[in-house]
C-alpha cells in the first residue's frame, strides 16, 4: 500500500521512497520560510497520509511559532473532511533542546522522530505514525532522557502515587489492574492518575512513561 509524506522541512535528507513488508512510504521534503508559506501549502496538504513538521527549520525561522503551526495545521485537519485521514509528526535532531520536545509532547502529533534515527527506526515510525499509533523513535528518547528533566526533581507524589507510577512504568498496568494489584477501587486509581498527569503536565500514559524516571 502506497502512503504519502509529507515534510515541511528537511527531516530525511532528501526525497526518497521507503519500503517495508506491507507498505511504500513516499516522502516529499520542501523548506518554508513564513506562516504565509505554510497556509500556502494546505490545498493539497491534508491529501497526505502523514505530515512532518522539522522542528528546528521552524525555531529558526522568526515568522513562525511552531505550537501556533501546529495547532492551525490540526484545526484545518479537523475542521476538513479530510477522507485521507492525515496526521501530523514531528522530527527533530539530536541537538534539540529537550525543553522543546517536552512542550511538543503536549500538542496534538501522533508521534516524534530524529532525523538520526537509523533507517530501521525511521521505518517503523513511519509505519507507525500513518497507522495512527503513538510513537516515539529510540533517539528521541535518548534526548528526553538526557539531560534529566531539571523539573522532575520538584515534582512531589504521595506513597500511592508512587505505586501507580512504577505499576505503570514497569508492567504498562491498566487501571483494571492497578486497582486489583493495589486492592482500591478503578476509580481511586482515576483520580491519582489525573493528579500525577498534571503534576507532571502530560496528558496520558505513554507521555508519563517518558517523563516519568524514577522519582523518590
Amino acid at each position: 500500500m502506497d502512503k504519502k509524506i509529507f515534510c515541511l522541512g528537511s527531516c530525511f535528507g532528501k526525497e526518497r521512497t521507503i519500503f517495508d513488508n506491507t507498505s511504500k512510504f513516499n516522502v516529499i521534503e520542501k523548506n518554508i520560510g513564513s506562516f504565509a508559506d505554510l497556509m500556502t501549502e494546505t490545498s493539497d496538504l491534508f491529501k497526505n497520509d502523514l505530515i512532518i513538521l522539522d522542528v528546528n527549520l521552524l525555531y529558526e525561522q522568526k515568522n513562525i511559532c511552531m505550537l501556533d503551526a501546529i495547532h492551525f495545521l490540526n484545526t484545518l485537519m479537523n475542521v476538513s473532511n479530510n477522507d485521507y485521514q492525515c496526521r501530523l509528526a514531528i522530527g527533530v535532531q539530536k541537538d534539540t533542546d529537550t525543553s522543546r520536545i517536552q512542550e511538543l509532547l503536549h500538542t496534538d502529533i501522533c508521534g516524534i522522530f530524529s532525523i538520526d534515527d537509523s533507517d530501521e527506526e525511521k521505518l517503523t515510525f513511519l509505519s507507525k505514525a500513518t497507522s495512527k499509533e503513538f510513537y516515539i523513535t529510540k533517539e528521541v528518547k535518548k534526548i528526553i532522557d538526557s539531560p534529566v528533566n531539571e523539573d522532575e526533581s520538584s515534582i512531589k507524589l504521595t506513597p500511592r502515587q508512587k505505586q501507580i507510577l512504577m505499576l505503570i512504568r514497569t508492567r504498562g498496568a491498566s487501571n483494571k489492574s492497578i486497582a486489583k494489584t493495589l486492592k482500591i477501587s478503578e476509580s481511586t486509581v482515576k483520580l491519582h492518575l489525573s493528579a500525577i498527569f498534571k503534576k507532571y503536565g502530560v496528558r496520558n500514559r505513554t507521555q508519563l512513561a517518558l517523563f516519568s524516571g524514577n522519582t523518590k
